[in-house]
Formats: structure tokens, C-alpha cells, sequence
């Protein structure tokens, strides 16, 4: 059996824009068996659905990983409010701990990539559930779009990369592109404003690269200490 080190709520819940109808998120950071270390075994992260719970876990070593390229999805879960925090081992804390060193400049080019390409996608009516609304464009396509680009404003305002939307102004109008309120040509100037003040700002609180040293060394101390 896989052990847990750290459990939280991701998605809507864990950003503070949950509707009445958003499902329940959660991410997983989990040690893999033995076997599947020092043994013939292999284990991969995976992602399940049931009643309506989406369940997604990860190998300390993928997400180490995947945090080191600056991937915003994987990183931004250990900035989850302690609210959010379903299950913290003393591994978990511990990486919790040194999560600024996995921050890097990094996570702009997949921020910004993500926003560029919903961006995209909104102009050329791509996405699902274009027919179910009044305003004619992916409501969550529309949201997750402009919820990239305030991470990676706030980011370079704090050099943290925060899950959970502070900025009230700003998720009330998440919330209302979620809620189908925010036509589409209004959406687009919010989008244009939000790229120039990215633009504006400098950059110095964030590092160029992660903090490759500590993260080897932790994830070999890590299994040495579970496995040996």
C-alpha cells in the first residue's frame, strides 16, 4: 500500500470559488509502495472519479518533479489555506516548509501559456458548454483563463504561488464569469488589463530556478528513511 504525506482540496473549493454545483477536489502527494522503489513494480499518479469526488494522487518523486519544471497545477497545492489541508504527514510539512524553493521564473511560461491559450480558445468559441449559456463562451474555460494570469501577477507581487483567490474584487469576478454574467467582449478587456499588469511588473521576488540541491536531497533522505 501507497502511504499518504499529504492530502488536500484542489479546484474550486481550495481557490474560494465554489458554486453549489462544483464537486469535490482533492490532491494526494503519496510515498509508492516498496515494490514499486526497490522492487519490479512501477507506480504512476492517477486521477479517479467517484460520486461525484475527483481524486488525483501523485509520487513525491513525479511531483517533485513536475514542480522543478514549473508546473503551477502541482506546485500551487502546497499554498492551500490550513482549511483546505485534509492530512499532513511530518514529510508533508516538511516540504510544505521548503516550498519557496521550488519556486522559480519557471512558472510564468506555463501560466502565462495557459492563459494565452484559453485566450485562444474563448476567440474561437472552442470548449464545452458554448450552447448553455447566454454569453456564448466556456464559463469554466473563461474563469480558469483569468484566474492563470492573477497567479501569475500575484506571484511576481509575492513570490508565492497562492491557490486560494485573496483578492475579493478578484473572485467576485471569477464568480461571475463562472455564473454565465460577464459577456464575452467584457471578459476580453478584463483579459488585455490583466496582461499589461503582469507586463508592468518586475520579477525580482521570484528566483530564476528552483532549488534542484534540495529537492534531491529530500526526496533521497525521504526514501531512505521509509524504504532502508
Amino acid at each position: 500500500m501507497s502511504n499518504i504525506i499529504y492530502k488536500c482540496f484542489r479546484g474550486s473549493h481550495a481557490q474560494g470559488l465554489a458554486l453549489p454545483t462544483s464537486d469535490k477536489d482533492y490532491f494526494e502527494i503519496v510515498l509508492p509502495p516498496v515494490e514499486a522503489v526497490l522492487g519490479l513494480d512501477n507506480m504512476v499518479g492517477s486521477q479517479h472519479i467517484k460520486d461525484g469526488v475527483d481524486t488525483r494522487f501523485i509520487t513525491l518523486k513525479e511531483f517533485l518533479k513536475e514542480a522543478l519544471k514549473g508546473r503551477s497545477t502541482e506546485l500551487e497545492v502546497l499554498f492551500a489555506r490550513i482549511e483546505h489541508q485534509q492530512y499532513i504527514s511530518p514529510i508533508g510539512q516538511e516540504l510544505i516548509e521548503n516550498r519557496h524553493r521550488l519556486i522559480s521564473q519557471r512558472l510564468f511560461k506555463g501560466l502565462l501559456g495557459f492563459f494565452d491559450g484559453q485566450q485562444k480558445r474563448l476567440l474561437k468559441g472552442h470548449g464545452k458548454g458554448n450552447a448553455d449559456n447566454a454569453v456564448g463562451y466556456d464559463l469554466k474555460l473563461g474563469a480558469h483563463g483569468l484566474r492563470a494570469m492573477w497567479q501569475a501577477i500575484n506571484l511576481k507581487k509575492t513570490g508565492r504561488l497562492d491557490i486560494f483567490v485573496e483578492d475579493r474584487d478578484m473572485a467576485v469576478t471569477l464568480l461571475l464569469i463562472k455564473m454565465g454574467e460577464v459577456p464575452l467582449n467584457n471578459l476580453l478587456i478584463t483579459y488585455e488589463h490583466f496582461e499589461k499588469m503582469f507586463h508592468s511588473l518586475d520579477d525580482k521576488l521570484v528566483p530564476p530556478n528552483p532549488d534542484h540541491n534540495w529537492a534531491s536531497k529530500f526526496l533521497i533522505r525521504t526514501y531512505k528513511d521509509a524504504y532502508c
